[in-house]
């Protein structure tokens, strides 16, 4: 009984700590950039590498959803996804097949989208996207520390998925 109190007190911990610390990061860099960038010229670190500017961003990864019209966006992007981070949640706290780590990094995923969904919520259904990389004109999209969460957490839960443990049987050839 005891042990069982303390699994579900972890799996909770690997939800709510790095969902909340995710959340108010994300929304403490938005409003750095919304403060000092949102009236500026582009900020340029190692030699162009790192580009700071200030974009709302409506239409979802990298703009692409902007052809829908707007309360088509609003049911995909905001009330979609709402339900996806609800069942996300639940799914990373009833789980019994995922590790502590698959739980954190689950998490991760799930702090980048509320980021996101958030922004959209208090911004009219504009995403504050402030950062880009690359060299000259070869340069990705504008994106967010909720983006980095998303894209970092799903290539590190997809490797995790792919890593065998030690313990598991062996496949007879």
């Amino acid at each position: 009984m005891k042990n069982q109190v303390v699994q579900r007190f972890l799996k909770l911990m690997c939800l709510l700590f790095p969902l909340l610390c995710g959340i108010v990061a994300d929304q403490i860099t938005k409003g750095i950039a919304r403060d000092y960038l949102l009236e500026a010229p582009a900020i340029h670190l190692f030699n162009g590498f790192i580009q700071f500017s200030y974009v709302e961003n409506r239409g979802g990864f990298l703009g692409y959803l902007n052809v829908i019209p707007a309360p088509g966006r609003f049911l995909l992007l905001t009330f979609g996804v709402s339900l996806i981070l609800f069942f996300s949640a639940i799914y990373i706290v009833i789980s019994t097949r995922l590790s502590h780590f698959q739980r954190i990094v689950s998490s991760l995923i799930l702090a980048g989208g509320t980021g996101n969904l958030l922004d959209r919520i208090l911004n009219n259904g504009g995403v504050i996207d402030f950062i880009s990389i690359g060299f000259a004109s070869c340069r990705t999209g504008i994106f967010n520390l909720a983006d980095i969460l998303i894209l970092s957490g799903a290539f590190y839960l997809g490797f995790s998925f792919t890593k065998r443990s030690p313990n598991a049987a062996k496949t007879p050839q």
